[in-house]
């Protein structure tokens, strides 16, 4: 079981999470004279411009029907850093990035179209200067959490909620989410996962993030019977 903040809801699936940081290197110069130097910020847009191009191509793609929102693998810019000041042409710009792959073969397909478009910018900034570069690095690349109607995981879920299973007919609510978690690679080495935990995913990540004590007293009951189950 991972600890998400879920609403205290049972979470089945999700997607998976590929983080990188990208850094294009060109050749500084005056900014009178532009064509005498490589704009690494210049570049770094055109890159970013062929990324976000590649959604509505992707939302093709999606499963039909999908069970996620956003249906289809998304990507986020998140930070970007390049230059000295605006009279001087940028030699270097790096930016951090992720996608939300909702299949493998996403992610393939987006490395595929990307390395088309590399090609196509390195070829003009080494026509000025050829020591210029592109290089991604690979912070991580986490497989989402696929999903099974057969799962040990679900199964000791619906013995801990067992009040909850009664309340709707004999079944376990089991919902999927568009963030990532470790619990792709549990399943990945043949460890059933589930995620679930007090909090909203909402107000993560942002100021004022809060968890309500309510909440944290039903997680606590559930640890508790979690603990039970285990020893009995």
């Amino acid at each position: 079981m991972i600890g998400e903040p879920t609403g205290l809801r049972t979470v089945g699936a999700h997607k998976g999470c590929y983080e990188y940081r990208t850094t294009i290197t060109g050749m500084d110069g005056h900014s009178s004279e532009p064509a005498r130097a490589v704009n690494a910020v210049h570049h770094a847009s055109r890159w970013i411009s062929g990324l976000m191009g590649l959604a509505e191509e992707l939302a093709t793609r999606a499963p039909d029907p999908s069970p996620y929102s956003p249906p289809s693998t998304t990507f986020n810019v998140g930070t970007i850093d390049g230059g000295q000041g605006r009279c001087v042409v940028a030699n270097r710009c790096t930016f951090d990035w992720e996608m939300r792959p909702v299949q493998r073969a996403d992610s393939d397909f987006v490395k595929a179209r990307i390395a088309e478009v590399e090609a196509g910018l390195l070829a003009e900034m080494r026509a000025v200067y050829p020591a210029a570069s592109i290089q991604t690095e690979v912070v991580c690349e986490v497989d989402g959490l696929e999903w099974l109607e057969a799962s040990p995981a679900l199964d000791l879920m619906r013995v801990l909620l067992a009040d909850e299973v009664s309340a709707n007919g004999g079944d376990l609510p089991v919902d999927v989410v568009s963030y990532g978690t470790e619990a792709g690679l549990f399943q990945a080495a043949g460890i059933p996962a589930v995620l679930w935990g007090p909090g909203d995913i909402g107000v993560a990540h942002r100021p004022d993030e809060f968890v309500e004590v309510a909440d944290l007293e039903t997680c606590l009951g559930m640890l508790a019977r979690l603990g039970d189950h285990m020893s009995s």
